[in-house]
């Protein structure tokens, strides 16, 4: 009867493969424990020694199986850690790439802006030094245009200036010829005088 008893408290020793496996085993167990129970409530004649045998049995087997799920457990733990790990290591490194790609394209972007900055510097400049032989030029020409204008004044006046001297030698001309005219018109008198007088002479 306690050779029986013992026989079914006994289970085949299996590895734990999976969570599922391993909660299945422990509802056995606490079953078989009940069975246990049962038995020794049901047995009165069973002694001390057989007794304590089944305890230590029941102590052993509960040890290794709660052993066995710990370990189940902390494998788990460790392949989660260890899957996390790997999954921030990759992340870290597509993280690094990603920012070494970032960094590659930016500092190309900032060579590329710097080269067309310095284009474009150089080509305001040329632009500039254009603008400032234009506006040099316009000033030459404004100068010129200025010097024209003075002139030409000048010219008007010099002009003007003639047209008087014109009107003016026109003027003296025309007394001239009217004082010529008067002379000559003495002239004539004093002549007709005289030969009256010679002819009057001539008579006598």
């Amino acid at each position: 009867m306690t050779g029986t008893h013992v026989t079914r408290l006994r289970t085949p020793k299996r590895r734990a493969r999976s969570k599922k496996k391993a909660n299945r085993k422990v509802v056995v167990f606490e079953f078989s424990e009940g069975s246990v129970v049962m038995t020794k409530g049901t047995t009165s004649t069973m002694d001390e020694d057989t007794r304590e045998e089944l305890n230590l049995r029941i102590g052993g087997r509960e040890k290794y199986t709660v052993s066995k799920e710990a370990g189940f457990y902390v494998e788990l733990v460790k392949n989660r850690t260890c899957i996390k790990q790997a999954a921030t290591v990759k992340t870290t490194e597509e993280t690094k790439r990603k920012c070494a790609k970032a960094t590659t394209k930016a500092t190309e972007r900032v060579a590329s802006l710097t080269s067309e900055c310095a284009t474009m510097t150089i080509t305001l400049q040329e632009r500039e030094e254009h603008i400032r032989a234009k506006e040099i030029e316009c000033e030459v020409l404004r100068l010129n245009l200025i010097k024209e204008k003075e002139f030409r004044i000048e010219e008007k006046m010099r002009t003007e200036d003639l047209g008087r001297e014109i009107a003016v030698m026109k003027t003296e001309r025309m007394e001239l010829r009217e004082g010529s005219w008067r002379v000559q018109k003495r002239i004539m008198r004093n002549c007709n005088a005289r030969m009256s007088l010679w002819r009057i002479w001539q008579s006598r």
